[in-house]
């Protein structure tokens, strides 16, 4: 920078008044300009600095975050595994229509039991009459499918209607298919927590309020 101002100043005095001036004034813009930069500098830089303290502090709190999250959810785990298994069937039942109201999971293990498929109803299937139906609807057809009895209706001359009776509930292989379905669904409610990002928020706050409800004084 030195070496620069030394060149101009000897330039100048080579110069004619007008031209000296125009020069002079050149130098204090130019100067005004380094001084400017400079500020700007001394200014990303502080600002650098403030961002890595800002970055700093958000990590410190992300993590404190998570592990309060951790410990939250640790003592909700141990809170679920310790209540679910002392639920009656009705309260267990109670609690799922709260927080899933549209019962897929118990569809999921209906079917896991069952082994049925609704694409062997092939007339209905046809029709699109499973395309609408929620969780429990379609638990419904796949009940029918196990444990009704079954009466046909020909359509036409290549379809059969399917129309099931009313299912017999006393029999013991009903019986022992809820049974079974009772206890897989209380060893899925019994993880609630890693089950929560399924349901809504709402309902499942309205689930853990209900188990504090029933809890014995």
């Amino acid at each position: 920078m030195k070496k620069i101002i030394e060149t101009m100043i000897r330039k100048i005095f080579g110069l004619k008044r007008v031209e000296r001036l125009s020069y002079l004034k050149a130098i204090d813009e130019f100067q005004a300009t380094i001084s400017s930069l400079r500020e700007d500098r001394e200014s990303l830089i502080k600002d650098i600095h403030n961002r890595r303290n800002n970055t700093i502090e958000l990590n410190m709190n992300y993590k404190r975050i998570t592990t309060l999250n951790d410990s939250a959810n640790k003592h909700l785990n141990e809170f679920y595994s310790r209540i679910i298994p002392t639920l009656s069937a009705a309260q267990l039942y109670e609690l799922y229509e709260i927080i899933e109201p549209e019962g897929w999971i118990l569809l999921r293990l209906t079917k896991k039991l069952t082994g049925t498929n609704t694409n062997n109803l092939h007339y209905e299937d046809n029709l699109g009459c499973f395309e609408d139906l929620n969780g429990n609807e379609l638990v419904a057809c796949h009940e029918n499918m196990a444990f009704a009895k079954v009466n046909y209706e020909t359509v036409g001359t290549m379809y059969e209607k399917t129309i099931f009776e009313k299912i017999d509930t006393t029999t013991d292989e009903y019986k022992l298919f809820t049974d079974k379905r009772t206890k897989l669904l209380r060893k899925e409610l019994a993880n609630l927590v890693d089950l929560r990002e399924c349901f809504d928020k709402e309902v499942f706050n309205d689930g853990f309020m209900f188990l504090l409800h029933i809890l014995p004084v």
